[in-house]
């Protein structure tokens, strides 16, 4: 059960975090004003490396993306440019500056995160709790 569930969270995570297109078979998210998310990621573990955000508009062929460094407790992150209704916001904490999500035996040894949000008119406040399902 535990490889299941395993395997699950990494197919997950792989699709989410290293996709670049996030579009899917639904009618596109036409919206013609670019709006600003202001993410706020909460319970970071570590000052080292970076958080690295990504938003994905259903029907855009590139999500928006941005990151800020580190800090212990919250750090927040500003998207700009992100063209629809809603988007699927997908982040890691990059804590060795790879730019990559490190993997262990059991999982990722780095923290993520997903939410779905809806966009409102000029910005949007989300804010999203990071996971570490492996302590170092």
């Amino acid at each position: 059960m535990k490889n299941l569930i395993a395997t699950l969270a990494l197919a997950a995570i792989a699709t989410t975090v290293t996709a670049l297109n996030f579009a899917n078979a639904q009618t596109p998210d036409t919206q013609s004003t670019p709006k600003t998310v202001v993410v706020t990621v909460r319970d970071v573990r570590s000052d080292k490396g970076n958080i690295l955000v990504r938003a994905a508009v259903a029907g855009k062929s590139e999500p928006v993306q941005a990151m800020a460094p580190a800090a212990v407790g919250d750090v927040v992150v500003t998207l700009e440019g992100v063209d629809g209704k809603s988007a699927d916001i997908s982040l890691f904490h990059d804590e060795n500056g790879n730019y990559q999500l490190e993997m262990g035996d059991r999982g990722p040894t780095e923290g993520y995160a997903m939410k779905k949000c809806k966009l409102a008119a000029d910005t949007t406040a989300v804010a999203v709790n990071l996971f570490y399902p492996v302590r170092p």
